[in-house]
């Protein structure tokens, strides 16, 4: 999921929240030269599905994941 994409003077940059099919997340923003890691694959409250829910909380320079309703730690 791509979310709080900005134009930067004609360099888009955004954050990445993936989600791979073994039931890990991890979080990467965009840079000129390729994604930088923030927050390495980590384990999902519970295992991905095909009706899961996804959001982001972004509170100042903080982002929460959510997975299915429970926070993505």
């Amino acid at each position: 999921m791509l979310f709080r994409g900005v134009n930067n003077n004609g360099v888009y940059n955004f954050y990445v929240f993936f989600i791979n099919s073994d039931g890990k997340w991890k979080l990467a923003y965009s840079e000129p030269t390729g994604l930088r890691s923030i927050q390495d694959w980590t384990d999902l409250p519970s295992k991905p599905q095909t009706d899961a829910n996804l959001a982001i909380m972004v509170k100042g320079k903080t982002f929460t994941p959510f997975f299915n309703g429970q926070i993505a730690r």
